[in-house]
């Protein structure tokens, strides 16, 4: 099992909380394998207690997947990865959270083939690091727009 993941928005106003689960209970009460849903919890952190501000979830429609990477790309927007360093080049991906309407807004599929690395942002843009064939690309997409997001650039 990984362990809890963090973020701080860039205003210092919210945490984002990210702790998976090595198993969910179904409404019989067995256990199944991991949930193939992402959960994280952001907490207002101007309250020294850290109240609960609001949960964010997002259906992943893998079995299994692992959330390996949450960072603000502004105080409202939260993205999440899952299949870093995956090694069979399949099912990475980059969820979108809109904080002002606390929902899951988009999510950006890696290429196949492409493995992701890492993930950064900065003024409304997302940049997935992934390598291919060896060579190492960056993937620059413009989630600025209430649109889906574009790649817009290979560099």
């Amino acid at each position: 099992m990984s362990s809890s993941l963090t973020a701080v928005s860039p205003d210092s106003n919210i945490l984002a909380v990210y702790t998976p689960s090595s198993k969910d209970t179904n409404s019989s009460g067995s256990g199944t394998s991991s949930s193939s849903k992402i959960i994280i919890k952001c907490y207002d952190a101007k309250v020294s207690l850290g109240a609960l501000k609001y949960t964010l979830s997002a259906s992943t429609k893998q079995t299994a997947a692992v959330v390996d990477g949450i960072l603000f790309a502004s105080p409202r927007t939260l993205l999440a990865s899952t299949g870093c360093g995956n090694n069979n080049g399949n099912g990475a991906k980059i969820f979108i959270f809109d904080l002002v309407r606390g929902v899951h807004a988009h999510t950006i599929d890696i290429p196949s083939g492409m493995h992701l690395q890492s993930i950064d942002a900065k003024d409304e843009y997302v940049y997935a690091l992934v390598k291919k064939d060896g060579k190492s690309l960056v993937l620059k997409y413009d989630i600025g727009s209430d649109s889906t997001p574009k790649l817009v650039k290979k560099i």
